[in-house]
C-alpha cells in the first residue's frame, strides 16, 4: 500500500526521466568507471539525528559509473542505536548500515544544471526490528552551488517524505561554506504523535592533500528534539574523507 500512496511522486519522477533523456543521449558517452570514497566522521548524523550515539564511525562506498548517465553503488557506515533506539522493540543491536542504490544523472554543461533520480535501499545488519526501508529520490543542482532534493519512502519502514536544499559557497584560501535545511513529513506517527520536523546544518570545509575535511554544526527544531530526544540535540561533527578512482588508467568499455 505504501507504493500506491507514493504513486503520484513516482509518476513525476518517471516523467522527468523520459522528458530529459533525449537531451542527455546527445552528450558524449563516457566509459565505465569505478569510483570510491572512504572516511571517518566523529558522529554519524542523518537528517539531524545521530545514528551512531555520538560515537565516531568509519564510512565508505563504491560507485559504478555506467554509460548514458546511469550508475549503481553501495555505501556502508557503522551505527549504534539508530534514532536513539525509538524504533527498537526487540533485543539485538544494529552494528552497521549498508545502502544500495541505482540511478540516472543528466548534465547540461552549458547551463550548469544537473538532474539526478533513482532509488536507494537503507539496510542494517542484525536488524531485529526490521527498520530497513527504500526511497525514490529526485534532485536538481544549479551552478554546482545550489541543490534541491525530494526523497519519499516506497517500501519498508513507513518514514514519509524528506525535502532538502543545500547551498555551497567557495571562500578564500580553498575553504567553502555549506548551508543545509531539510524538512521531514513523517508518516510513522507512532513516536509521540509528531508528524514533522525540520533540521539545519552549517559547515566549513576544504581539501587538504587529497582529503576533504569538514566541520559541521547540526540542529533540529523543537519537534525534532521532542521526537528523538537527546539523539537530536545540537552537535558539531568533524569528518575526513577521500575520494578515489579504481583503475584510473583503465576503461572497461568505450561507447
Amino acid at each position: 500500500m505504501q507504493l500506491a500512496k507514493r504513486l503520484p511522486t513516482l509518476c513525476i519522477l518517471m516523467l522527468t526521466i523520459f522528458s530529459t533523456y533525449g537531451v542527455s543521449a546527445q552528450e558524449r558517452i563516457s566509459p565505465i568507471q569505478i569510483r570510491g570514497n572512504i572516511g571517518l566522521v566523529s558522529d554519524y548524523v542523518f537528517r539531524g539525528v545521530t545514528l551512531s550515539s555520538d560515537d565516531p564511525v568509519v564510512q565508505g562506498g563504491l560507485d559504478l559509473i555506467l554509460p548514458k548517465g546511469f550508475y549503481i553503488g553501495a555505501w556502508a557506515s557503522g551505527v549504534d542505536t539508530p534514532w536513539g533506539g525509538i524504533y527498537n522493540q526487540n533485543p539485538g543491536p544494529e552494528d552497521f548500515e549498508y545502502d544500495l542504490y541505482a540511478g540516472w544523472q543528466w548534465n547540461n554543461r552549458s547551463s550548469n544544471i544537473r538532474l539526478d533520480t533513482g532509488v536507494i535501499r537503507y539496510g542494517f545488519s542484525s536488524d531485529p526490528d526490521d527498520i530497513a526501508w527504500s526511497e525514490a529520490y529526485i534532485s536538481a543542482s544549479f551552478y554546482r552551488k545550489l541543490k534541491v532534493k525530494v526523497s519519499t519512502d516506497i517500501d519498508g519502514l513507513d518514514f514519509g517524505t524528506y525535502y532538502e536544499a543545500s547551498f555551497r559557497q567557495p571562500l578564500i584560501k580553498s575553504f567553502d561554506a555549506t548551508f543545509h535545511v531539510g524538512h521531514f513529513d513523517v508518516e510513522n506517527r507512532l513516536v509521540r504523535e509528531l508528524e514533522q520536523y525540520t533540521d539545519f546544518s552549517l559547515g566549513l570545509g576544504r581539501s587538504i592533500g587529497g582529503f576533504r575535511v569538514d566541520l559541521t554544526y547540526h540542529r533540529t527544531d523543537r519537534d525534532g528534539r521532542a521526537r528523538y530526544l537527546q539523539s537530536a540535540d545540537d552537535r558539531v561533527t568533524v569528518s575526513i574523507k577521500r575520494d578515489f578512482e579504481l583503475f584510473p588508467n583503465f576503461r572497461m568499455f568505450q561507447f
